[in-house]
């Protein structure tokens, strides 16, 4: 096991870390399985403020080795698969926050192949890719309303993604299919106001030019931004090892405060409903009040962006308050001087009846 030690010193810590002889980012269980833990950003992190769990195998090089399973730090099950000295190789499940089925299919030597199936939370069928030469088509695609949108490879696709051009934007994409390939001009559309903010146009999914680049700037190594519709980056960056203690930030800055403000509630709404679909799981809601529980949130911003003094302000809400705490800690906000409150509206009626609302403000309710 001291080469599997070493191996994580070397490829892991940080100077620091090893100054302070830390080893605060996995266990050792039996032989050579390990549990690893990791944050949001699937970046390997401290234990104490891990958000995830990787139960695996790791050979002497320290590739993954033999079958995994990632788990939210409640329970939740994110993944399983298998690994074949350090490439992924087999059968693939993942999984929604609320432990529902979102995708599967298999990898050879790291190459996703054959027919990929994903599904919203609902359960309900969302996208399915047939995997030919290297190439992901988009084969059949139904949106939330229940409507098949592509059929056969052919079709319109329009959903929503996360963008960075020379801005970021949260978006509307919208653009046509044929034989399974993105083909003419491909727009985003802002979400606020609907006006388009970015565009690329394909040629039978070869990108030939984009609202930033010309035809004489892009080559075949070029990556679209529209069309990266199969998407499990997760795994790949995952296995870069790339660390970040607890004190560094997880939430990615725009530079925006209301856009920033929406990714950071985007971040607690996905935590929030795995806690409550784990109590409701587990019937463990008995801390639940039938109607309105609130819970709020104090914390302070410095002029550096920089959080400080997060206190629980309301009676209810213990069971939310160490994560909305962890959330807020590692996040990056505008540059201020002020307190600002988070609140959370849990609206309770027994069962699966539930819903709520989650809001910053510079007033406290």
């Amino acid at each position: 096991m001291h080469r599997l030690i070493i191996w994580f010193l070397t490829t892991i810590c940080s100077l620091e870390l090893q100054a302070q002889n830390a080893f605060p980012f996995f266990d050792q269980l039996v032989g050579d399985s390990v549990a690893i833990y990791f944050n949001n950003e699937y970046m390997v992190t401290e234990k104490s403020c891990a958000d995830y769990i990787r139960l695996t195998r790791v050979s002497e090089k320290g590739d993954f080795n033999g079958s995994f399973e990632d788990y939210s730090v409640r329970g939740v099950l994110r993944a399983k698969g298998f690994y074949r000295m350090g490439a992924k190789h087999g059968y693939f499940e993942l999984y929604h926050s609320n432990g529902k089925l979102w995708g599967k299919g298999y990898y050879e030597n790291n190459i996703p192949v054959g027919v990929w199936e994903f599904f919203y939370e609902s359960g309900f069928r969302e996208k399915t890719f047939d995997f030919r030469d290297g190439k992901a088509l988009l084969m059949n695609f139904i949106d939330k309303a229940g409507d098949e949108k592509i059929k056969d490879g052919k079709g319109t696709f329009e959903g929503y993604d996360l963008i960075k051009t020379d801005q970021v934007y949260n978006v509307r994409i919208k653009g046509e299919i044929l034989d399974g390939l993105p083909v003419g001009k491909w727009k985003a559309f802002n979400l606020t106001d609907g006006a388009a903010v970015y565009a690329e146009t394909f040629d039978h999914g070869r990108l030939v030019n984009t609202s930033t680049l010309t035809k004489n700037q892009i080559n075949a190594k070029t990556p679209p931004k529209l069309t990266a519709l199969f998407r499990i980056d997760y795994l790949s960056y995952l296995e870069g090892f790339h660390f970040q203690s607890c004190n560094q930030s997880s939430t990615f800055y725009t530079g925006d405060p209301d856009f920033n403000l929406q990714i950071i509630k985007l971040d607690l709404s996905s935590k929030i409903a795995e806690l409550i679909e784990y109590d409701i799981q587990q019937r463990k809601t008995e801390g639940y009040t039938y109607g309105d529980n609130v819970l709020t949130v104090q914390f302070y911003i410095d002029k550096n962006g920089i959080v400080n003094d997060v206190r629980q302000t309301s009676l209810w809400g213990e069971r939310f308050y160490p994560t909305v705490k962890n959330v807020i800690s590692k996040s990056a906000f505008y540059r201020t001087d002020k307190t600002l409150y988070f609140s959370m509206r849990l609206s309770y009626a027994g069962g699966r009846r539930y819903r709520y609302e989650l809001k910053f403000s510079s007033k406290k309710d």
